[in-house]
Order: structure tokens, then sequence, then C-alpha cells
């Protein structure tokens, strides 16, 4: 276990690090012309966010539908596939109803697979230095598997 109170290199930082208050984005989500990234409001992690995508698309392939959401927020995200399309829900920012769009559930794989590797590049952009850290490397073997 790495303590983080201490100076860590960047090839020992944990999957926490990651997951929480570091490497925020804002992120632009439409899904069949709707903005579901209205809902959050707030920069989340980039990488929180599309392992919440890549979880999407392995539960929707084995159970039809997915309720998950982000790590650090209690916001909920409905995903359901219907046939070819997959719907995608999301409470709005002030709860106030569902927003809600669809796409083809192909065009959502499709999205899912790029955005992770999209991720890593614009992480080892911004700080090079992660390149050699552990657990990203096993993201990039998993980006380019997929």
């Amino acid at each position: 276990m790495v303590d983080l109170a201490k100076p860590t290199a960047f090839r020992d930082l944990p999957q926490s690090v990651f997951l929480w208050r570091n490497f925020q984005v804002k992120v632009v989500f439409t899904v069949g012309g709707v903005d579901l990234s209205q809902s959050m409001g707030v920069p989340v992690s980039i990488l929180d966010f599309v392992l919440m995508l890549q979880a999407v698309k392995v539960i929707v392939r084995r159970e039809g539908r997915a309720d998950i959401g982000l790590s650090d927020r209690g916001d909920q995200w409905s995903f359901s596939q219907h046939g070819e399309l997959l719907r995608v829900r999301i409470r709005g920012l002030l709860d106030d109803g569902w927003v809600e769009g669809s796409c083809l559930v192909e065009e959502f794989e499709q999205l899912v697979d790029v955005c992770l590797a999209d991720a890593l590049r614009l992480m080892f952009w911004e700080q090079p230095a992660l390149r050699q850290n552990t657990y990203l490397q096993t993201l990039v073997r998993q980006a380019a598997g997929a």
C-alpha cells in the first residue's frame, strides 16, 4: 500500500488517485443529439467517467441494462438496450426529472473504446511521467485490446 502522505513516484500512484479528485475535466457527453453532460454541472475525473462507460458496455451486453454512477457523486445513470438502440437516462442537475438520449448500441461501444485511449493520451500529454505508472499501463493494455 502506498502512503500518499509521503512523496510518491508517478510510477507508484494507486488507482484511487486517478478516480477521485485528480485529472478532472469538463466532459461533453452527447447521445442522440441530447447533451447529457449538462446534468453533471462540474468537472469529473476523466478516468472515472470513461471507466464508468466501460463498465456500462460490459453490463449492458450481459444484462441488457445498467444503473450506475460516478465514484465521487450520487448521480444515477440508467442505460438500457432496446434492440439495436441504447437508451441513456440521467437525472437533471437540479433533480428536475430525467434527461434522455439514445443511439445505436454499436456507436456507443465504439465511442467507449475510443474514450479510454483518448483519456490516457490526454493524461500522458499533460503529464508525460505518468506513462510509467503501473495502473495506467494496465489500462493502456486494456485500451489496445479493445
